[in-house]
Order: structure tokens, then C-alpha cells, then sequence
């Protein structure tokens, strides 16, 4: 079963990589399987200061897995790791470490919402009654 894909394809297209970059070499399915994995990847750092799956999350998050997806089909691809596309490697450096930031609770997540329950919350409620006052069902006491 897939996780949670924490990124959509108009989010990558802006933080993913330059716009057309990958216009007719990857179709949606192959960008969508890439922020699978980068988004599984990030699961990973954020199991250690929340309890997966997350509900909700914010746009950095969403942002650090387009750039993972991004490097990893420009890896696909093929790039020039030391010439104009080093900038693929700084990138996802630069996503990686932020995501063992969060992993060590570095980084504030306040738009976080993991699957944490309360247990009251949960259940809709706790109900309190007094103590037994000797009242039996049949109208006569004790």
C-alpha cells in the first residue's frame, strides 16, 4: 500500500524543477511514482517526531519532497553533476538536511498534524455521574 504523497504535479511544477524541463520525457504517472518515493523518503525523517501517517502538513514540506522528486528524475535522466545542473545536487543536499532538522525537532512544524489520537477526544467523550445515591430501578430504595 502507497503512503502519503505530501506533494501534488502543480506543486512540483513550481518547486520540482524549471518549468519544461522534463516536457516529453516523463509523463504524470512518472512524476507522480518520483514524489511517491520522495514523499515515502520524507516519512522517514518525520517518523521520529510525529506518528504517521500526517493528515495535514505545510508547504515546506511539499516543497523539500518536489526538489528529492526532482533531482531523482533529473538522476534518471541524466545530468552534468559539476557543471550548470550542480545546482540539482545542492538542492536536494540542502532538502535532506532540512528533513534530519525536522527529524531532530529542529524545525517548528506547526501546520503538523500526525495520526496521534487522545483517547478521550477519540471516543466523543468522557461521561462522569455521582456516586450511587441506593435508588433501585424499581422505585424503592434500599
Amino acid at each position: 500500500m502507497a503512503g502519503v504523497v505530501y506533494a501534488t504535479l502543480s506543486q512540483f511544477a513550481i518547486w520540482g524543477v524549471q518549468a519544461g524541463m522534463f516536457a516529453g520525457v516523463f509523463d504524470d504517472g512518472q512524476i507522480t511514482i518520483a514524489l511517491q518515493g520522495a514523499s515515502d523518503l520524507a516519512s522517514g525523517y518525520y517518523a521520529d517526531q510525529f506518528t504517521l501517517p500526517l493528515l495535514e502538513w505545510g508547504t515546506d514540506l511539499s516543497r523539500a519532497v518536489c526538489i528529492i522528486a526532482g533531482c531523482d528524475l533529473a538522476d534518471t535522466r541524466g545530468h552534468n553533476v559539476e557543471g550548470s545542473e550542480a545546482l540539482f545536487e545542492t538542492r536536494r543536499r540542502n532538502a535532506i538536511e532540512w528533513l534530519e532538522r525536522v527529524s531532530k525537532g529542529e524545525v517548528a512544524q506547526p501546520l503538523v498534524v500526525d495520526s496521534s489520537t487522545d483517547d478521550d477526544a477519540e471516543s466523543g467523550g468522557l461521561v462522569t455521574t455521582a456516586p450511587s445515591r441506593g435508588y433501585r430501578t424499581d422505585g424503592f430504595t434500599r
